[in-house]
């Protein structure tokens, strides 16, 4: 799994031996990647309350401004209650029901084919559209901020995964870690982190 500020999802049931992978930004966590993946693991013979899914290194909140209007476009769509996903002093109710998911101002195309900016795929194995996991762009000097980690755990908990597990490294603050965000917004290209799971 290619990531640079979107999450790596590595799953594994070890009972009946199954494991899984996914990438996972804000519109694939939005569109629900992860019950993709659960069901997918549970055909093959797994069983959620026996998975395990460890959230790789992220976009952090403290590194994720969003705008109010992406915020309450997001919330209102979300399928799970996700009011504690987002902090700052805008207003990220739930006012606009207009659909969740569209860029607020920047393009994030990011590869510039138009799909996701880190490289990734979501996990039902067709190209996703998360751009550089920012979805905003504002300008908002009191910018909201998203939590991509704990809303996939949110989602993930919806699914019946029986534990999760999460890295909370900040790809954008840590140097260590490629950010397509932090490139974007300094110039120069961006690598991708890889992220592996296996049987052995």
């Amino acid at each position: 799994m290619l990531s640079a500020d979107c999450a790596p999802l590595l799953f594994a049931d070890p009972v009946a031996r199954v494991v899984g992978a996914a990438h996972a930004g804000w519109r694939g966590a939005l569109a629900g990647v992860t019950d993709a993946v659960v069901a997918e693991m549970a055909r093959l013979g797994a069983r959620p309350e026996r998975m395990v899914c460890a959230v790789g290194p992220a976009i952090q909140v403290d590194s994720y401004p969003v705008g109010a209007d992406w915020a309450r476009r997001f919330r209102a769509a979300s399928p799970v209650a996700c009011a504690d996903c987002f902090r700052g002093d805008g207003d990220s109710g739930d006012g606009d029901s207009s659909g969740g998911g569209d860029r607020h101002s920047h393009s994030d195309s990011g590869d510039g084919r138009g799909n996701d900016g880190d490289g990734g795929r979501d996990g039902s194995g067709g190209r996703s559209d998360d751009g550089d996991c920012s979805g905003n762009g504002s300008g908002d000097p009191n910018p909201i901020h998203f939590d991509l980690p704990n809303y996939l755990r949110r989602r993930l908990a919806r699914a019946g995964v029986g534990a999760v597990e999460k890295l909370a490294h900040d790809t954008f603050a840590d140097a260590r870690f490629f950010s397509h965000r932090r490139s974007q917004a300094r110039g120069g290209t961006c690598g991708r982190q890889l992220s592996v799971i296996m049987l052995r």
